[in-house]
């Protein structure tokens, strides 16, 4: 697993030597993006700090039991890309 608190956490910051790693070999769309960039990243050997940020919760959003599947889906999309060294 990764290390990191909130994978889901909108905010995300690279530089531009990361991006250039990561984003071409990025192969999600979906909710599993978030995690697939990190995996990305740690296999690159790039840096990942987590900073705290305020977070207010929009009242009416939801995250569907869909879209949770899909989430879990996601993750196991990203680990058979991982094994199969598509991160590489």
């Amino acid at each position: 697993g990764l290390p990191f608190r909130d994978t889901q956490c909108g905010f995300k910051l690279f530089r531009n030597d990361a991006a250039r790693v990561i984003f071409p070999r990025q192969q999600l769309d979906g909710f599993g993006f978030d995690v697939e960039d990190l995996l990305i990243a740690r296999i690159h050997g790039f840096k990942v700090v987590e900073v705290p940020v305020r977070w207010d919760n929009v009242e009416g959003t939801k995250v569907s039991a869909l879209t949770g599947a899909r989430a879990f889906w996601d993750l196991a999309v990203v680990r058979w890309h991982q094994l199969c060294g598509r991160y590489r």
